[in-house]
């Protein structure tokens, strides 16, 4: 209740509250209280599960596409090839890619994590094994693969929901000793300060957008010098965020797997995500000068991967019933998507795990009326 009442006593002092970006990121992150001020169990025994948590199977095939994509780069011999993962949590998947990669593991892997409590975690994990950096920026220069695994769905969102012909902000307010939920005309056109945004949507219609993509892939554009940005994680396109099913919005929370009815109540105790929108990541990768190497969903990647295997590698039996979880389109596979980037490199690369979905898809499907 420490975190609530803190909060409370926030938004009491601001006649419009606070932004629910505002309100996620004390959720998640207050060092104190937020939900991830320490690492909690991940898979049955915690709130969530994930495809790292299904089995080893996971890391399995994605070492094998990190390794082509290391051949292809060709690296300098001055220049050990590097895996670069951020949001690692516990580091299991570091950890089950060395361990599918080798011995010996052919590239140097690295962590990026800013949360100390973490750090630690993973540095009793890993005995020294991996190196630990706090930022993006003191990782740098990467080159090879950079991972990220289910990172940006925990990015702060502000709320926006269409009336009256105009995007609103929903904003966390307290009310009667509760946190709540109200909407507040916006100083600037939305869709003028987020260019993907549609200008129009049914009356009542919630969406979400993340301010801090932009600022995360400015960090990312700097410490890449050469190589691919895999980004995996659950959510879809700009048009399939608003279908008639996504009226609501995608904000959720979760506690012991269960779905929450209300992610304003105990915060700091409560798993807070919301889906990526993979088309506003690749729009603003794109102005940055990334490339594109591929989209597809989750179940389309690792079939293109495991396709790949030559014979003596086939899946053995306990990795096939763990594959045939991570690419069931009712539970991961269809709703994780996996987009691959580009920075620094010679020419277009051929991946594995897109030969199922199209060389050259890309996340771009929005709405008719998007000013693209």
């Amino acid at each position: 209740m420490g975190l609530q009442q803190d909060l409370l006593a926030i938004v009491s002092r601001h006649p419009t509250g606070i932004s629910f970006a505002e309100f996620m990121h004390a959720a998640l992150y207050d060092p104190g209280s937020g939900y991830y001020s320490s690492p909690g169990p991940i898979g049955r025994e915690g709130d969530f599960f994930t495809s790292v948590s299904v089995g080893p199977c996971f890391a399995f095939l994605l070492a094998r596409q990190i390794q082509q994509i290391l051949e292809s780069l060709c690296p300098h011999p001055e220049f050990p090839p590097q895996v670069v993962e951020q949001g690692a949590h516990d580091a299991r998947l570091s950890l089950d890619l060395i361990a599918a990669a080798g011995p010996p593991c052919p590239w140097r892997h690295r962590i990026v994590e800013p949360n100390a409590r973490f750090r630690e975690v993973q540095s009793q994990r890993t005995d020294g094994s991996i190196t630990i950096f706090p930022s993006l920026a003191e990782a740098a220069p990467i080159r090879g693969v950079f991972l990220c695994n289910e990172l940006l769905d925990a990015f702060p969102v502000r709320k926006l929901r269409f009336g009256g012909g105009r995007w609103r902000e929903i904003r966390v307010v307290g009310r009667d000793g509760r946190l709540s939920e109200e909407a507040f005309d916006l100083p600037f056109h939305p869709a003028e300060v987020w260019p993907w945004l549609p200008r129009a949507a049914p009356p009542g219609f919630t969406t979400e957008v993340c301010e801090g993509i932009d600022p995360w892939l400015d960090e990312l554009t700097a410490a890449m010098e050469r190589g691919v940005a895999l980004i995996i994680d659950y959510g879809g396109t700009g048009s399939e965020a608003f279908l008639p099913e996504r009226a609501a919005g995608s904000v959720r929370g979760y506690h012991r797997h269960q779905r929450v009815a209300d992610p304003l109540e105990n915060p700091g105790s409560v798993d807070l995500t919301a889906d990526v929108n993979f088309t506003q990541v690749w729009l603003a990768a794109r102005a940055r000068g990334w490339q594109l190497a591929g989209f597809a969903d989750q179940a389309q990647f690792l079939t293109g991967i495991a396709a790949a295997l030559p014979a003596p590698e086939t899946l053995p039996g306990p990795l096939r019933r763990q594959f045939q979880t991570l690419i069931h389109p009712g539970f991961m596979g269809r709703r994780f998507r996996v987009l691959a980037l580009t920075r620094g490199t010679p020419a277009p690369l051929v991946l594995d795990g897109f030969r199922f979905s199209g060389i050259n898809a890309e996340p771009l499907e929005r709405p008719a009326n998007w000013p693209l």
